[in-house]
């Protein structure tokens, strides 16, 4: 548990790091700054949101949040190779 707690920020902070650039593309110069502040908290929000729900679905039906990672994986893999096979 201590692991995973020391590991999420960085993850999540990649991951920000990444969506930056859109964000400042999106909005004109003088909204930077609220836009990117406004998607940070977003992001801050949508990761409690996900933690307190993930330990619902755990309480609720015990496997249930592995299961749909499992699915989310598995229609994400298929899409991208259905994209591909598009091209």
């Amino acid at each position: 548990m201590i692991l995973g707690y020391g590991r999420a920020p960085r993850l999540r902070k990649l991951g920000h790091v990444a969506v930056l650039p859109v964000h400042s593309r999106a909005a004109e110069d003088r909204y930077q700054g609220s836009v990117q502040g406004f998607a940070s908290s977003v992001g801050s929000f949508a990761s409690i949101l996900g933690l307190i729900l993930g330990g619902v679905l755990y309480e609720i039906f015990n496997q249930s949040p592995f299961l749909t990672a499992a699915v989310i994986y598995v229609a994400t893999l298929i899409s991208v190779r259905l994209l591909r096979l598009g091209k």
